[in-house]
């Protein structure tokens, strides 16, 4: 089992910006997030440039008559650019662009709005690299490709599920008084 360590580095990011990052009220505009958006399109981008590149080494590769297992350098980096871009498109995002301000006028007093329209972002991000990369193995026709894809997206929904869960456990006991005495 791989572990998402794109959407975990994501997280740390998200938790890093929101407790460090101090964000003025209302300094948050829709053209400043709208201007930082195309960074979460860079980990897509590397992904698609190492698959490129894996399926340019194959068949020079298989060409010559080597073993099409061995690897370059270049390609291992652009691998490894992909998961470090997600937490930093993310984090570009999220401070620069004026997201997290947006996110706390747009979510208002509620706790899964919060949630969703931090993450939404990230999953996206990642979602795509993700798909990227699956589709640089084969195509989504194949099976194993399609349950691979499924598997990655799963573990990251194991991930995301506790704190949705916490946030609508949060709006249900704000609503209730006395079931919010009784828990805090």
């Amino acid at each position: 089992m791989n572990l998402p360590a794109a959407f975990l580095l994501g997280v740390a990011a998200l938790l890093v910006s929101s407790h460090y990052c101090f964000v003025l009220p209302g300094s948050g505009f829709l053209s400043g997030a709208l201007l930082t958006l195309p960074a979460l399109a860079l980990p897509g981008l590397l992904s698609g440039l190492s698959v490129q590149a894996i399926r340019r080494r194959l068949k020079r590769v298989s060409g010559e008559g080597k073993d099409p297992h061995l690897s370059d350098r270049y390609m291992r980096l652009l691998q490894r650019l992909s998961v470090i871009a997600v937490p930093l498109a993310y984090a570009t995002f999220l401070v620069p662009g004026g997201y997290l301000d947006l996110v706390d006028q747009w979510s208002g007093e509620s706790y899964l709005a919060r949630v969703l329209l931090l993450l939404a972002p990230l999953l996206c991000a990642d979602s795509v690299r993700i798909a990227i990369e699956c589709r640089g193995v084969g195509s989504f026709a194949d099976e194993a490709v399609r349950r691979d894809f499924r598997t990655r997206l799963a573990i990251i929904g194991l991930f995301t599920m506790p704190w949705i869960l916490l946030a609508t456990v949060g709006d249900v006991v704000g609503t209730h008084r006395e079931l919010s005495v009784f828990l805090l």
